[in-house]
């Protein structure tokens, strides 16, 4: 209800569910689930899994967790957090839902509270400890297994204060590179030509030299060594560097560009073999 003031700032005490985050996935398989330790309490640990910027692990008790029941023998599914929350002023909640897919069997839901330790200091965890009875896991006519692993779905939604931010991806640096990789004679306004010998061989054999594209703005900014190489030269000439190898120059270009090596790098004997290697060095550090 609105009492006609303008209203500046707003909040509740009680009563507010916070904001749901939207479910996402975390997945492991558990490979040759019938050759896992599976006495009662055994544990097998995922590696660390990353959702909603929070760490997670998923915990698989082969033979049953130590509070499982004792009436039959069952295996055991929790998820335990391994990030700590009580840097935050509001301890953050969440929600899970733990499925084996094969089998079309899935549980859980319920809210919990994510605390970075346990009163005994070990992380919390939250599950099922009766999951499924181990020998219908193993039955091949369950589908709990397939090829005899045992793959194990997740679904997390954390309860957020305020809706999330959308914030755009940044791809200046993919932008940048391929800038750099599509330039040409004509989108270009300063070309090298490099060559891993003198500059004589380096004329007289085409195979020896290659031909750069780049562009002065970045050169001054980034590479200002060569840029000043580059001087008034005309986009139609090339400015001749020997003695360095062509794979090490580009490397140098993109790093200048966008501080990312190229997927073709060449090896460090011929790295090591390149007599100008501290001009490229020159070249960044000056920056």
């Amino acid at each position: 209800m609105s009492s006609g003031y303008e209203v500046v700032d707003k909040g509740h005490v009680g009563g507010q569910e916070q904001i749901s985050s939207d479910w996402k996935t975390i997945q492991v398989v558990f490979h040759d689930f019938a050759e896992l330790p599976s006495k009662r309490g055994d544990r097998t640990l995922s590696p660390v899994l990353k959702c909603h910027g929070l760490e997670w692990q998923i915990q698989l008790y082969p033979g049953g967790h130590s509070k499982s029941s004792e009436a039959d023998a069952y295996i055991s599914l929790r998820l335990r957090s391994k990030s700590c929350s009580k840097t935050n002023k509001m301890k953050i909640r969440a929600k899970s839902r733990t499925r084996i897919p094969s089998a079309g069997k899935e549980t859980g839901g319920r809210t919990f509270r994510i605390y970075s330790a346990s009163a005994d200091g070990g992380s919390r965890s939250w599950g099922k400890n009766d999951y499924a009875k181990r020998e219908d896991v193993l039955k091949a006519s369950k589908h709990y297994l397939v090829g005899g692993n045992l793959t194990v779905e997740v679904d997390i939604q954390v309860m957020l204060d305020e809706p999330p931010t959308w914030t755009p991806t940044n791809t200046v640096c993919s932008d940048m590179l391929k800038m750099l990789d599509s330039a040409d004679a004509e989108t270009a306004d300063v070309s090298f030509e490099i060559g891993d010998g003198d500059k004589t061989a380096t004329r007289s054999r085409k195979d020896d030299f290659q031909f750069f594209y780049a562009h002065k703005n970045i050169l001054s900014t980034r590479a200002p060594v060569l840029a000043v190489l580059a001087g008034d030269c005309s986009p139609g000439t090339a400015i001749p560097i020997s003695d360095v190898h062509p794979d090490l120059f580009r490397m140098l270009l993109r790093l200048s560009t966008a501080v990312k090596f190229p997927e073709r790098m060449c090896s460090k004997k011929k790295l090591a073999a390149s007599s100008k290697l501290p001009i490229g060095l020159v070249a960044l550090d000056s920056n």
